[in-house]
């Protein structure tokens, strides 16, 4: 429970703690009023016994004569007004007590997402490379709210309820200290007896819940995103076991946590019933009369009451708090292990773009590039050089798995080379990563489409009321799309649904040449733009390329070798590295790997 409660502490800024100390001293605060809620009882009872014993009787009998009562029955009903007074103000401050706790759990829970998102986005590209999406999906939309909705909820409940029980133990340890030691040794021995009982598997219930439900979203994804696959094969049985099989084991686990938290509600509702009555064995025992106990009995039967709720929240509370530190095991290694700004969302706000583009007049050089992916021994690229003047179409053809996918990621800045270094105008882009990038308009193979708007999916991730609507069209002329688009009842405004599902794969890939043009970039890099256009639309998208030339510097991959035919250069590339270049007939000419590509 330490580590606990120090992985706790280091997901809470300085702030944070100052605010959770505040609570705890208002926690406090109510667990006295609790105390005393559970103290009057007895007093207030023995009030109604005798009016001899009120007006002689301890601080009842100096209220009585201080206020100068003269009639029993009066100083009653104000008794009965008061204690009504202090249960109203009790239970007030107790559900302003526990807003404040709700609170402030929840602005944690939004303040850690944030930052955990932040920091995944900040990542760089191989991190994504290694880690599942599904795993970053369930950590953030399924272990934070666990997190914070179990764990640091529990401890709210674990601080208050345990202030609350200490506070219920002193005041029987002062009305009665031998047989109240006894009592609470009984609880305390048979609540850590309970809890030791089933601490292990509750461990283990939450590791197996930790592991199967990021399963579950992985197959649901893999089910549902392949869904064309899926139905034309008959897959679906296939993804319903796998999901499943991880399911039926994150009921499981949750089925039984669930069972193990209804038991100390029985457990100790039995252990307080007999350790009520050992009091009053013992008491018996020490030679008092039954009625001389009535008051005693009924201060141990009203603590026994509130301390029966708070001992079933505490152990609900501990066993939650363990059965979810999976949770927040996964949050805290991720933020704390995971190098990122926090500030980096405020850092950025307000900038055209985020950061201005890198200034790109004359060339771009890879020199002596080499490149080997996290976890492999074999070099995707070896010592690869090229330059690319400005304003130059160049050419990427070769076999698939040659390194031309890698030798484009190390152009974009998203891999960072293993050897050699990515030049721009002879300066490193190392020293301003990000302004190159703003260079830079990028179109896969493989396009993302959000279920959003045309107007949005070219514009992605612009305001909507910093998008340039003129800009859209020029871009979606561009690409080849403007008829289209305004052919549409809703023109811009139309919704294209999840990755671009209503529309035709050959206007999906245009769309995403119009966003890689919208912010006007300097160098275009096209990875197998065109390779899910029919010839028609190739034609179209090559002449809209070559409109480009000279004015754009362009890097295009292609398998489909008419696309790079009027390029100034073509770089062959074979096992990671350069092996011949030259023009479209050079190659053709001479390269017998290239003719074959040719011919296919």
């Amino acid at each position: 429970m330490v580590q606990i409660f120090r992985k706790i502490n280091r997901l809470l800024d300085s702030r944070d703690r100052l605010e959770f100390l505040f609570i705890v001293a208002l926690t406090l605060v109510g667990a006295i009023a609790e105390t005393l809620g559970v103290g009057v009882i007895p007093s207030f009872i023995g009030l109604l016994g005798s009016s001899k014993a009120v007006r002689e009787v301890g601080v009842v009998g100096w209220a009585y004569n201080f206020a100068g009562f003269e009639d029993y029955r009066v100083f009653v009903q104000w008794a009965c007004i008061a204690l009504m007074g202090l249960y109203i103000g009790k239970n007030g401050y107790l559900a302003w007590l526990n807003y404040l706790q709700t609170q402030f759990i929840y602005r944690k829970q939004s303040k850690v997402s944030q930052r955990l998102l932040s920091r995944y986005l900040q990542q760089p590209y191989p991190f994504h490379l290694k880690r599942n999406t599904a795993d970053l999906m369930r950590n953030i939309n399924v272990e934070i709210p666990n997190l914070f909705n179990e764990v640091m909820r529990d401890v709210m409940i674990l601080l208050t309820e345990s202030l609350i029980a200490i506070c219920i133990a002193i005041l029987l340890l002062v009305a009665e200290p031998i047989s109240s030691l006894i009592a609470v040794s009984l609880l305390g021995v048979a609540m850590v007896v309970f809890y030791q009982g089933f601490r292990r598997r509750i461990e283990l219930w939450g590791r197996r819940q930790h592991r199967h439900i990021g399963r579950m979203i992985q197959w649901v994804n893999q089910g549902l995103g392949s869904i064309k696959e899926t139905k034309i094969l008959g897959r679906e049985p296939y993804f319903l076991e796998r999901y499943g099989f991880h399911v039926e084991r994150y009921t499981q686990a949750t089925q039984r946590i669930q069972f193990v938290n209804k038991l100390p509600r029985l457990f100790i509702e039995t252990l307080a019933v007999v350790c009520l009555l050992v009091v009053l064995v013992v008491d018996l025992s020490q030679g008092r009369r039954p009625r001389s106990l009535l008051l005693l009995l009924t201060l141990f039967a009203a603590a026994a009451f509130r301390l029966m709720m708070s001992l079933n929240r505490i152990v609900a509370a501990v066993t939650t708090i363990r059965f979810f530190s999976k949770a927040l095991d996964a949050v805290h290694n991720d933020i704390t292990a995971i190098e990122g700004d926090d500030n980096f969302l405020a850092s950025r706000e307000g900038l055209p773009g985020y950061i201005p583009p890198q200034n790109f007049q004359n060339s771009i050089v890879l020199d002596q590039v080499s490149y080997v992916y996290p976890d492999s021994k074999t070099l995707s690229l070896s010592s690869v050089s090229l330059k690319i003047e400005r304003g130059e179409a160049i050419g990427l053809a070769g076999p698939s798995g040659a390194g031309k996918t890698t030798m484009v990621d190390l152009l974009l800045g998203l891999l960072q080379p293993t050897a050699g270094q990515l030049l721009v105008d002879g300066k490193s882009v190392a020293t301003d990563l990000m302004g190159w990038q703003r260079q830079v308009g990028y179109i896969p193979q493989q396009i993302y489409l959000s279920d959003d708007t045309i107007r949005r999916n070219v514009a992605f991730g612009v305001a909507d009321s910093s998008i340039d609507d003129s800009r859209v069209w020029q871009v979606l002329r561009l690409a080849q799309l403007e008829d289209f688009v305004r052919g549409l009842p809703q023109r811009l405004n139309t919704r294209v649904g999840e990755q671009g599902v209503r529309i035709s794969g050959g206007q999906r890939q245009r769309i995403a040449i119009a966003r890689a043009l919208y912010h006007n970039p300097e160098v275009v890099v096209m990875d197998e733009a065109t390779a899910a256009l029919d010839n028609g639309t190739e034609r179209e998208i090559v002449r809209a390329m070559e409109g480009l030339m000279g004015k754009k510097t362009l890097v295009v991959i292609a398998h489909r070798l008419s696309t790079i035919r009027n390029c100034d250069r073509i770089y062959w590339v074979k096992d990671g590295v350069i092996a011949d270049m030259g023009t479209y007939d050079d190659l053709l000419a001479r390269n017998s790997e290239f003719q074959a590509m040719v011919g296919q």
